[in-house]
């Protein structure tokens, strides 16, 4: 099985934001002395910029953004708890603990899913998931008492 295994787009484009992430991570501590949503904004912005040219592309190809109660409800929860409330917490724990420190409790990121997953859109939770958790809490006790 690992002699198939092989990248796609979505993997190389997850690796990419994985590299960007850390640099902007380690380049908190030189973020400058202006306001956490004024940062926050034009990040924003940034990415907004970034993000067009792919719009275009996907708007010229036919694929169109669905005005209904469904995607209105996912950009609210994406706006306000996956950018805003993230990203000021993410912020402010780099701030107090540094990002080398911080960076292990991303680890967790799986196990918010997996149990999203089953809250939201009922996914079983299986018994290699609980060996996983385990595994991931596990890693991160050892990695946060080291750090």
């Amino acid at each position: 099985v690992l002699t198939t295994l092989g990248f796609n787009w979505g993997d190389l484009l997850i690796l990419f934001n994985m590299l960007l992430w850390g640099v902007y991570s380690a380049s908190l501590r030189l973020r400058p002395n202006i306001h956490w949503m004024s940062f926050l904004f034009l990040f924003a912005l940034i990415s907004g910029i970034i993000t067009l040219p792919f719009w275009a592309f996907e708007h010229l190809h036919g694929y169109r953004l669905q005005a209904n109660w469904l995607t209105a409800g996912t950009l609210a929860y994406v706006t306000i708890f996956a950018t805003i409330v993230a990203y000021m917490c993410w912020n402010r724990g780099v701030q107090l603990i540094g990002a080398n420190r911080a960076g292990i409790f991303l680890h967790l990121v799986p196990i918010y899913s997996a149990l999203l997953t089953g809250a939201v859109l009922g996914e079983p939770l299986m018994g290699y998931h609980v060996v996983g958790f385990a595994l991931i809490l596990a890693g991160v006790w050892l990695a946060a008492r080291r750090a």
